[in-house]
Protein backbone atom coordinates (compact mmCIF):
# COMPACT_ATOMS: atom_id res chain seq x y z
CA UNK A 1 0.00 0.00 0.00
CA UNK A 2 1.12 3.58 -0.58
CA UNK A 3 -0.80 5.07 2.19
CA UNK A 4 -1.99 2.97 5.50
CA UNK A 5 -4.83 5.14 7.27
CA UNK A 6 -5.33 4.28 10.41
CA UNK A 7 -6.71 7.74 12.08
CA UNK A 8 -9.15 8.34 15.17
CA UNK A 9 -8.53 4.30 16.10
CA UNK A 10 -8.48 2.83 19.60
CA UNK A 11 -5.30 1.32 19.11
CA UNK A 12 -2.88 1.92 22.26
CA UNK A 13 0.12 0.42 20.88
CA UNK A 14 1.41 0.23 17.06
CA UNK A 15 4.32 -1.90 15.53
CA UNK A 16 5.36 -0.83 12.20
CA UNK A 17 6.84 -3.90 11.29
CA UNK A 18 3.20 -4.74 9.84
CA UNK A 19 2.68 -1.67 8.44
CA UNK A 20 4.20 -1.63 4.75
CA UNK A 21 3.82 1.66 3.17
CA UNK A 22 5.49 4.82 2.11
CA UNK A 23 2.57 7.08 4.00
CA UNK A 24 1.50 5.84 7.47
CA UNK A 25 -1.32 8.03 9.30
CA UNK A 26 -2.07 7.16 13.03
CA UNK A 27 -2.76 10.68 14.73
CA UNK A 28 -5.90 11.63 16.71
CA UNK A 29 -6.12 8.37 18.66
CA UNK A 30 -4.46 7.01 21.78
CA UNK A 31 -1.27 5.29 21.09
CA UNK A 32 1.03 5.39 23.59
CA UNK A 33 3.27 3.03 22.39
CA UNK A 34 5.08 2.44 18.62
CA UNK A 35 7.76 -0.10 18.03
CA UNK A 36 9.73 -0.80 15.25
CA UNK A 37 12.16 -3.90 14.97
CA UNK A 38 13.01 -4.47 11.06
CA UNK A 39 13.60 -1.81 8.46
CA UNK A 40 11.26 -0.34 6.21
CA UNK A 41 12.69 1.27 3.76
CA UNK A 42 9.39 2.47 2.17
CA UNK A 43 8.14 4.65 5.72
CA UNK A 44 8.97 8.73 3.94
CA UNK A 45 6.15 9.54 5.84
CA UNK A 46 4.95 9.14 9.89
CA UNK A 47 2.35 10.76 11.51
CA UNK A 48 1.36 10.90 15.30
CA UNK A 49 -0.44 13.96 16.11
CA UNK A 50 -2.58 13.78 19.04
CA UNK A 51 -1.98 10.69 20.39
CA UNK A 52 -0.64 9.33 24.07
CA UNK A 53 2.82 8.71 22.93
CA UNK A 54 5.75 8.84 26.21
CA UNK A 55 8.68 8.24 24.13
CA UNK A 56 9.79 7.56 20.56
CA UNK A 57 11.75 4.24 19.78
CA UNK A 58 15.68 4.72 19.89
CA UNK A 59 15.67 2.44 17.08
CA UNK A 60 13.36 4.75 14.57
CA UNK A 61 15.96 6.61 12.68
CA UNK A 62 18.48 3.64 11.76
CA UNK A 63 15.53 1.10 10.71
CA UNK A 64 13.56 3.62 8.84
CA UNK A 65 16.03 6.01 7.39
CA UNK A 66 14.47 7.50 4.22
CA UNK A 67 11.68 8.83 6.74
CA UNK A 68 11.47 12.67 5.43
CA UNK A 69 8.31 13.66 7.11
CA UNK A 70 7.67 12.87 11.05
CA UNK A 71 5.13 14.47 12.90
CA UNK A 72 4.46 13.91 16.52
CA UNK A 73 2.58 16.91 17.52
CA UNK A 74 0.55 17.11 20.95
CA UNK A 75 1.68 13.75 22.79
CA UNK A 76 3.31 12.97 26.00
CA UNK A 77 7.11 13.35 24.42
CA UNK A 78 9.54 14.19 28.13
CA UNK A 79 12.44 13.61 25.38
CA UNK A 80 13.57 12.57 21.79
CA UNK A 81 15.96 10.02 20.59
CA UNK A 82 19.10 11.21 20.19
CA UNK A 83 19.50 8.92 17.07
CA UNK A 84 16.97 11.44 15.76
CA UNK A 85 20.09 13.84 14.32
CA UNK A 86 21.16 11.47 12.31
CA UNK A 87 17.97 11.20 10.09
CA UNK A 88 19.68 13.44 7.22
CA UNK A 89 16.61 12.79 5.03
CA UNK A 90 14.12 14.24 7.75
CA UNK A 91 12.80 17.47 5.76
CA UNK A 92 9.28 17.85 8.40
CA UNK A 93 9.67 17.75 12.23
CA UNK A 94 6.30 18.81 14.37
CA UNK A 95 7.46 17.98 18.15
CA UNK A 96 5.11 21.07 19.54
CA UNK A 97 3.20 20.58 22.09
CA UNK A 98 4.94 17.29 23.98
CA UNK A 99 6.64 17.92 27.51
CA UNK A 100 10.40 18.25 25.93
CA UNK A 101 12.91 20.17 28.28
CA UNK A 102 15.73 19.24 25.36
CA UNK A 103 16.14 18.65 21.51
CA UNK A 104 18.88 16.16 20.43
Amino acid sequence: AEIIDLRFSNLNEVNLDYLDAKVILLGHGSIAKITITKETTRLQELRLQCNALIHLPEELPVLAPNLRILNVANNELESLPDSLSSMHKLIYLDVSRNKLSSLP
